[in-house]
């Protein structure tokens, strides 16, 4: 005997809310707060590197979790303002990149902090003297290619760096607002400067579409 279309409307009605049962299951949701030791109830930015730890900055500094304990790194050892906007990005070697925020008349800090030994380095002496300190205004990790960190500058030129240095695009004037960059997943260089939106392929500007 056929099962009538009453019983498989039944059937499916079942199977539908046992699936939906079980998507309920499959996340569990942590709430992490000042009570678990983070120093500020705001965050500016946050990551995952490649051993599964979260990186939280807030005002005050940039905070480790473990999924047990928070372990903070302040704003005087990463020098770095008390409450700056501070933008987070892992590289393939597992450091972690930091950057304040622009913002008008600033001089903006930036670092790099090995999270396997817990040393900081300066941009300068970590890029031997490809840039200095003050030149580095973002340093984000893109969302479309693993692990690679997108720098651009006070100068107004992009870099990547995938392991080494590598200067992707050049505008040869200084940015005049905070920047975000990534590439599309065409391969194209995204730049956003305020309210300017630049489009690069092959190392030349395209047409907006």
């Amino acid at each position: 005997m056929g099962i009538s279309g009453k019983a498989i409307y039944i059937l499916l009605f079942l199977f539908q809310s046992l699936a939906a049962l079980a998507q309920n299951d499959l996340f569990e949701v942590q709430k992490v707060n000042v009570g678990d030791g983070l120093p500020h109830r705001s965050s500016y930015g946050i990551t995952q590197d490649l051993s599964g730890f979260i990186w939280i900055s807030t005002p005050g500094g940039i905070n480790r979790y473990d999924g047990y304990q928070v372990k903070t790194y302040n704003f005087q050892a990463l020098k770095i303002g008390e409450n700056a906007y501070t933008d987070l990005a892992i590289d393939i070697n597992n450091r972690l990149w930091f950057c304040e925020r622009q913002t008008l008349n600033q001089t903006v800090k930036s670092g790099i902090l090995d999270t396997a030994i817990d040393s900081l380095y300066s941009i300068s002496q970590f890029s031997k003297g490809l840039f200095n300190d003050s030149d580095i205004i973002s340093a984000r990790q893109s969302k479309t290619l693993n692990n690679v960190v997108l720098l651009a500058t006070q100068q107004g030129a992009i870099y990547t760096y995938d392991g080494s240095f590598k200067k992707v695009f050049d505008f040869k004037k200084p940015f005049a607002d905070p920047v975000i960059c990534d590439f599309s997943i065409d391969g194209k260089l995204l730049v956003l400067s305020g309210n300017e939106l630049n489009m690069i392929k092959n190392g030349r500007k395209v047409a907006k579409p």
